[in-house]
């Protein structure tokens, strides 16, 4: 039938069973690929396309990775691969296409961001919610944790990087309940999210990020350096720091990694760049050492400088792309001490 609203067995209408008596009800839909998904809320299931519905053939996909709410559910890309985001009960799954049988495989995608994900309130995740910025390749997910019933806290997924896993950052919005994107001219894509008080917020203003007049604080935490030798004290030097210009000021912190000292603010080397004076647009590997010019900055420890590894810590109110990360040390000892 051509009557989307005649649900009749005249109409060509019915209904199907989806593995009655096991693992309760439906808790999401999703059509993908030509398929109806249908997950519950440990296991997962499809219907391939058919014709009619007395020839619908229900295949299972999983019977241990389903979707604990159906606002869990969004289609994502990565470069030129899309696929389906969806909450389950172990985080941020990937639903992929399988080339070879026509069917979709699971596979984790918040593993690295576990321990925060399992802060989480089970109980009360079907008020948890996900939304798909299309223009920025970033996914949104807000959920409940401790003993609350509503989206306390959230993460944000960047999928910019084509077959690479995303790159994941907290959020500190608090009471979040419901989000959703709204394209503009089929160009400017803005962030719309609401509260628990009924306030409706827009998170971004086109390539300036703000919420009620203030700017976001964008973060790039680097990894640890340990010059290979990770139970070793090192004596740091400078850190040289390059990257394409900004339109903001860009604080950059060395975090030395000392025992008995956990608080970075214990470590921090502040150094406050503005664009104009000292940041390269310049490839990596073409700007002088040094900071000359425009196209880098040195930056010294000026508190503490022995650990037994360090990390960069970058900030700014605008955007920024660093090129690269040069750290000088020498080795001290063999013995970790503070």
């Amino acid at each position: 039938t051509n009557d989307a609203e005649d649900w009749t067995a005249g109409g060509g209408g019915g209904n199907v069973l989806c593995e009655r008596g096991f693992d309760g009800n439906l808790t999401g839909l999703a059509s993908y690929m030509g398929s109806l998904l249908m997950f519950k809320r440990s296991s997962s299931y499809r219907f391939p396309p058919t014709a009619t519905i007395s020839e619908l053939n229900l295949q299972p996909i999983s019977k241990t990775v389903g979707a604990v709410t159906h606002q869990g559910i969004q289609e994502v890309s990565s470069g030129s691969r899309s696929y389906l985001s969806v909450f389950s009960e172990r985080g941020i799954e990937g639903l992929y296409p399988t080339g070879s049988s026509g069917g979709f495989d699971f596979y984790n995608l918040s593993r690295w961001i576990q321990p925060v994900l399992n802060r989480r309130n089970t109980a009360q995740m079907a008020r948890a919610f996900t939304f798909w910025n299309q223009d920025r390749k970033e996914l949104y997910v807000f959920y409940p944790t401790g003993s609350n019933a509503n989206p306390t806290e959230g993460v944000i997924g960047n999928f910019g990087r084509e077959r690479k896993p995303p790159r994941w950052t907290r959020t500190d919005f608090q009471n979040i309940t419901a989000g959703t994107i709204f394209n503009d001219s089929n160009t400017n894509y803005y962030q719309y999210v609401g509260d628990t008080s009924g306030r409706v917020y827009r998170m971004n203003v086109l390539t300036s990020d703000q919420r009620i007049g203030a700017a976001f604080t964008s973060r790039l935490y680097s990894k640890v350096y340990t010059q290979r030798r990770p139970n070793w004290m090192k004596d740091y030097g400078w850190t040289f720091v390059s990257a394409e210009n900004s339109n903001k000021p860009v604080s950059v912190k060395q975090v030395v990694m000392r025992k008995g000292l956990p608080a970075y603010t214990s470590n921090a080397n502040d150094m406050t760049v503005d664009y104009d004076s000292a940041w390269g647009s310049g490839k990596w590997g073409e700007a002088l050492w040094g900071g000359a010019g425009n196209t880098g900055d040195r930056i010294r420890p000026s508190n503490v400088a022995r650990g037994s590894g360090i990390r960069v810590l970058i900030e700014s109110q605008g955007w920024y792309r660093v090129s690269g990360i040069i750290i000088a040390s020498a080795l001290c000892s063999d013995s970790i001490a503070a």
